[in-house]
């Protein structure tokens, strides 16, 4: 049967959660197929994006670090002027701290999600040559259960791949990542797919299919 791609998903907010050997790690895609789940790990585009906000703020403690040295060593008389370079000093941590702020917060997440998008855009047109991180046979998955913000993925073999989405109030994420798995796991022959909701486990996967 030719591999068609049923849909996909790909987010800084989506990850693949560690597990046994799996480090784990997020900004992450999911590709579905009528054939088989594939994982690709896009943790290089968001350690690249994060990285200035992260040497800005280390910028920011290395130069606290120095104001805290230079007081402890000398100890100035308390009615000596502070010198001109600890205010430059002060002022180029504080500068650093907002600047971190801004790429972590703003800057950084806007250019992960450009990234990843492009990237998986160039990946649903060549699933086949994709350097995936994960690549599941449909089937030999056993059962696939939702669990709030996590996603377990239970193979025949006893393996487990586990994957979640790492802010649970984005709930738009998490409801379209189950949504493609209920679809996934509703081809024929279907995989049994539960949902946990309200302390109670439902089948999601489509019964009809059974018939």
């Amino acid at each position: 049967m030719e591999e068609e791609l049923i849909g996909w998903f790909a987010s800084q907010s989506l990850g693949r959660l560690p597990y046994g050997a799996s480090k784990g790690g997020f900004g992450y895609g999911l590709y579905f197929t009528n054939n088989r789940l594939i994982g690709v790990s896009y943790r290089n585009i968001v350690s690249r994006a994060y990285s200035p906000g992260y040497l800005l703020e280390l910028i920011g403690f290395v130069l606290l670090g120095s104001g805290i040295a230079y007081f402890a060593l000398t100890r100035p008389p308390a009615d000596q002027p502070m010198p001109l370079w600890i205010l430059v000093l002060l002022l180029t941590m504080f500068s650093a701290w907002i600047a971190s702020l801004g790429f972590q917060l703003y800057l950084s997440p806007r250019r992960v999600a450009q990234r990843i998008q492009r990237e998986a855009s160039q990946s649903i047109l060549n699933l086949s040559n994709v350097h995936h991180d994960v690549s599941v046979e449909r089937a030999s998955i056993s059962q696939v259960t939702v669990d709030a913000w996590r996603i377990n993925i239970r193979m025949k073999t006893g393996e487990w791949f586990l994957f979640g989405v790492r802010n649970p109030r984005a709930v738009l994420a998490r409801e379209q990542v189950a949504s493609l798995f209920q679809k996934f796991c509703s081809q024929s022959p279907p995989i049994d797919m539960f949902v946990k909701e309200r302390k109670q486990w439902n089948l999601a996967s489509n019964v009809e299919t059974r018939v």
